[in-house]
């Protein structure tokens, strides 16, 4: 089996329920102390050497989106995706990491939305991940590389997996990651999560598609910030 994530140039892309809290409490309750938003990640990055090292987000922006499974979301009023909230079964989140402010770049929407970079240096990282059942995530959920809970088969914007991650850079117009399912491995930890913030643990690998050795890129660290407020009718379809 094999699973190939392009990367993404310029725009990604197409468009609840209780949450539950890190450390006891809503929004307000305090986040374990690695939980610093923009904290440095490390990555290995054989196929493109200017990224291997110390990544340092300058924004970390994440979006939810209410999962509806076999939802067709393209081609829908607003009304008519606002319609398909009552059937949603859970929220997914994307998850954005750039070495620029993303306000400054960030197109029209939310969840099925994506970033322009800038001409020249940026790069993001853009993580999807959605819950390892249907519902909402749990602190201490394990979300692996290779999972895709049965739900996700008609969920098309998971890419049949409960995580993925895409790299856009404007370093090499030419690198890409994804293939065989076998190379991927890790995943995303969750250490805190209520109606206000996210924090996820990360230690993901995924194939470079675009290096003839075989090469794998390997992302580690802790992503942390606030969740976006949701948009109205921004479905996970």
């Amino acid at each position: 089996m094999k699973r190939t994530l392009p990367l993404l140039t310029g725009i990604v892309g197409v468009a609840g329920l209780s949450f539950l809290s890190a450390c006891g409490g809503g929004g307000g309750s305090s986040l374990p102390a690695e939980c610093k938003k923009n904290s440095p990640l490390q990555i290995s990055s054989p196929g493109l050497p200017a990224l291997d090292g110390e990544f340092t987000p300058t924004d970390t922006v994440i979006f939810p989106g209410k999962i509806v499974p076999g939802a067709e979301i393209f081609e829908k009023t607003p009304e008519e995706l606002e319609a398909l909230e009552s059937e949603a079964i859970g929220t997914a989140f994307r998850v954005i990491v750039a070495d620029f402010p993303i306000k400054e770049n960030q197109i029209m929407g939310g969840f099925n939305s994506g970033v322009i970079s800038p001409e020249t240096g940026g790069t993001n990282l853009y993580f999807s991940v959605y819950p390892i059942r249907p519902g909402e995530m749990q602190v201490g959920d394990v979300i692996g590389a290779t999972e895709s809970s049965p739900y996700l088969a008609d969920v098309s914007s998971s890419v049949g997996a409960n995580l993925s991650m895409y790299v856009d850079t404007t370093l090499d117009e030419n690198y890409f990651l994804g293939g065989a399912t076998d190379q991927y491995a890790g995943g995303v930890t969750v250490l805190a999560f209520d109606e206000k913030n996210l924090c996820l643990s990360v230690d993901y690998t995924i194939p470079e598609l675009s290096s003839d050795s075989g090469a794998l890129f390997t992302v580690k660290g802790v992503i942390s910030g606030s969740i976006e407020k949701y948009v109205s009718g921004d479905i996970a379809g």
